[in-house]
């Protein structure tokens, strides 16, 4: 009974941190696509 809500706050832990870096690797693929898109230019 006392594993449960320790696992649950890892849980969400893990998804809140990988949400983060999903975001953060989509920020910096867009800077690339812009500075991209800026050299074509």
């Amino acid at each position: 009974m006392k594993m449960k809500p320790i696992k649950a706050a890892l849980i969400t832990f893990y998804i809140r941190f990988y949400l983060v870096r999903t975001t953060k690797n989509n920020l910096l693929t867009v800077e690339c696509s812009s500075k991209i898109w800026s050299v074509q230019r």
